[in-house]
């Protein structure tokens, strides 16, 4: 059992992750470890769970303008890009939509949640400061007991985006419909600057975007403690585009182009601070504060209301090392957050569209309120050494989470002024102010063993959570006037199979994933916690060098995310029916040719038909895509990276979807499209 390292370290190899592909023909002796898991380093063979690493090289030759471009190269992943910065995620499940779905996925920056308990938004990730992390690390499956609520079908930890131990740089970025980016990182021994500055002009009509980021790392040592502190600060100011309407409609080039929605727009702006005190080697305790504004309009529902929410957060993790030696490890730890929420949306015009719809969709204020939440949790994990051969771990988190709600405005389905709709009320209906508590205990049980020195198998069993987001709670419709919700659970067993034979590295993977209380809107509009769902799958990767400069690399995983039940989701029988938006079969396939001064690869996309409602009557076909990367090493200090997407100029959809108003609707893909990049090396 590895001895744990102190802060100074951990900064070190926060990159040392899964190599690219372009990098792993030079480094593949460089020993696979991972930092989030447990908070603290830790090889890859010592975790019983699926874990996929992102290297800085795969960040950087990806060229990314959004983290869909990389996180969708990885087994299981399937991301929808929407318009602009805007995204869904899937990890291990179907692309989930709705107030709360993001609730399923945690998404951490240098190990600290990005958003408090209860506020999660679907676009987050755009929060984090990815295009320059030295390493991205993507845990499948319900997280460890380090982590509380939302880690459900996975979680996302954006690592150093700040780094002491990269090279300082500056680079350029230009690309087609105005694309711009220029990115750099400065740093010393204690201190590390990066920033990243985006245009784009967008592809569609009326879109684009401007984006900036900056973080700040700093390390300190002092006689009893090491102390890292990390900031980041974002800000996004974004022309939005709408869905495109008509079955196949991604296909036409004139539709594809067309905006349906140019007054929309998406502003956005978050800070986060979190410090490390790393005391000897036992105990580690990180305080952190957080705020995030955003005001954006809702062009995908009758009315378009403008939303604007905001919070601030301050919390606490702490980890205590009880137990460390030859054959056991031991780890406690106590966590605390309070976050001040506050939601307002409000409809600037009249609502077009049937008299009904004008009937009961008022001008004024929709909703105005704020939420106090208090988190508060205590887990350990055990680590036991059985044998040469058996490693086993043990663990579980108990964590209870408290609502303060406070209506700012009249209750019911009233408008502002309190006068009551027609057709039997206004769709909105706002709860009286009211406190809810929720308390939830996961256990995980894990092993490992070692076949040999290049070969391992792991099984794991472990229990997952997500409280109740504060939209689904208190931002209400129709006769419902009370949200009475409990925790989604996940009951998930996974197993793998890791060998390492010369150049080549090979990890299979399988799980059974049982969702129950699954929170959902119904065909009465109802928030309810009555779904069931499955969600089963098996995944293979593989990385393969051969005649020294060649290397292959692919994945591929075959997921079913089928519906158990039917609480009133349609008037068909569902049960056993696909989840709309997820496809069966995803795959990724690359080669790659490195030689001394340049490195040429191309990569293969591949995702299967998908249904599109829970009848399954709607469907995508899916797509294929081909990317061609290249990297010039002109001098020591400076590169030219050339991408080429979407090599064969194909229509396709970032995402199709369905609604009973409009049919078929969808996000199309950009066609062919050329970045140039130029980094200068200090």
């Amino acid at each position: 059992m590895s001895t744990p390292k102190k802060s100074t370290a951990l900064a070190t190899v926060f990159g040392l992750c899964l190599l690219s592909p372009l990098s792993a023909a030079q480094e593949n002796s460089i020993e696979t470890i991972t930092v989030t898991n447990t908070r603290d380093i830790q090889p890859l063979n010592e975790v019983s769970r699926a874990i996929a690493l992102i290297s800085q090289n795969t960040i950087e030759q990806s060229q990314v303008d959004h983290i869909q471009q990389v996180l969708n190269q990885t087994t299981g992943v399937n991301i929808d890009r929407n318009s602009g910065q805007e995204m869904l995620l899937a990890i291990r499940s179907p692309v989930l939509s709705g107030a709360g779905a993001c609730g399923s996925f945690l998404t951490l920056e240098n190990g600290i949640a990005l958003r408090p308990t209860g506020f999660c938004n679907v676009n987050e990730l755009f929060e984090s400061h990815y295009e320059l992390a030295e390493s991205i690390e993507v845990l499948k499956g319900p997280s460890s007991a380090f982590y509380g609520s939302n880690g459900l079908h996975g979680s996302i930890n954006i690592v150093a985006p700040a780094s002491f131990s990269r090279q300082p740089f500056v680079k350029a970025t230009f690309g087609q419909w105005d694309y711009q980016q220029l990115s750099f990182l400065a740093n010393s021994e204690n201190l590390a600057l990066s920033s990243s500055l985006s245009h784009s002009g967008g592809y569609r009509d009326d879109s684009g975007f401007d984006q900036q980021k900056v973080s700040l790392a700093h390390q300190y040592q002092a006689q009893h403690f090491e102390l890292t502190s990390f900031l980041t600060a974002t800000n996004l100011n974004q022309e939005t585009a709408g869905y495109i309407v008509g079955k196949d409609s991604y296909k036409d080039e004139e539709v594809r182009r067309s905006n349906p929605n140019p007054e929309a727009y998406r502003d956005a702006s978050a800070i986060r601070i979190s410090q490390r005190y790393q005391f000897d080697q036992n105990l580690v305790v990180s305080p952190y504060a957080r705020y995030s504004q955003m005001a954006f309009l809702q062009h995908f529902v009758p009315g378009k209301p403008v939303e604007k929410n905001r919070h601030y957060s301050v919390g606490l993790q702490s980890q205590y090392r009880l137990i460390e030696n030859e054959n056991t490890r031991v780890d406690l730890g106590i966590d605390g957050e309070f976050a001040s929420i506050s939601l307002l949306e409000q409809q600037f015009s009249p609502t077009q569209g049937s008299a009904f719809l004008q009937a009961t969709i008022p001008n004024g204020k929709h909703y105005d309120y704020e939420v106090d939440a208090l988190t508060f949790a205590g887990f350990g994990q055990v680590q036991y050494q059985l044998s040469s051969q058996w490693l086993l771990s043990a663990g579980a988190r108990l964590e209870t989470i408290h609502y303060d709600y406070q209506n700012q405005m009249n209750s019911g389905r009233v408008d502002e002024i309190g006068n009551p709709c027609g057709f039997g009320g206004c769709r909105f209906n706002r709860p009286e102010s009211r406190d809810d508590r929720f308390t939830m205990f996961s256990p995980k049980l894990g092993a490992i063993y070692q076949v040999n020195a290049n070969t391992s198998t792991y099984i794991n069993l472990s229990h997952g959570f997500r409280a109740p987001q504060t939209t689904e709670l208190y931002r209400l419709q129709r006769e419902q006037s009370v949200s009475d919700l409990s925790p989604e659970e996940l009951l998930a067993f996974d197993m793998g199979y890791r060998q390492t034979l010369g150049n080549s590295q090979i990890e299979l993977e399988a799980y059974w994933y049982d969702k129950s209380n699954v929170i959902l809107r119904d065909n009465d509009f109802f928030y309810i916690s009555d779904g069931e769902t499955s969600h089963r799958g098996i995944e293979a990767a593989f990385n393969t060098q051969w005649l020294t400069h060649w290397q292959l690399n692919g994945n591929v995983s075959y997921s079913r995310h089928t519906y158990e039940n039917n609480p009133n989701l349609s008037q068909q029988t569902i049960i056993g029916n696909d989840i709309a938006n997820a496809p069966r079969w995803l795959s990724n396939l690359g080669v790659s040719y490195q030689s001394t001064n340049y490195q040429v690869a191309i990569q293969g996309q591949y995702v299967g038909e998908y249904y599109l409602n829970p009848e399954n009557s709607a469907s995508y076909d899916g797509h294929f895509l081909l990317h061609l990367r290249a990297q010039f090493d002109l001098a020591d200090e400076l590169q030219v990276f050339v991408n080429l997407d979407n090599l064969f100029d194909k229509y396709y959809a970032e995402r199709a979807n369905y609604t009973s108003f409009t049919q078929e609707r969808y996000f199309p893909g950009l066609p062919r499209n050329l970045k140039l990049s130029m980094r200068y090396n200090f």
